[in-house]
């Protein structure tokens, strides 16, 4: 879930943020990538 726009608000708000966390295509990628290194690796 993309929170940019929810994280800009509370910002615009003066809210603070501490941290925020969320899954993005990229460590889909990453993930994909080291298990093809891996399969590789086991050949």
């Amino acid at each position: 879930m993309e929170l940019g726009r929810i994280l800009r608000t509370f910002e615009r708000y003066d809210y603070i943020i501490k941290a925020s966390f969320q899954k993005s295509s990229h460590d889909d990628d990453l993930k994909f990538r080291y298990d093809a290194l891996m399969n590789y690796l086991n050949l």
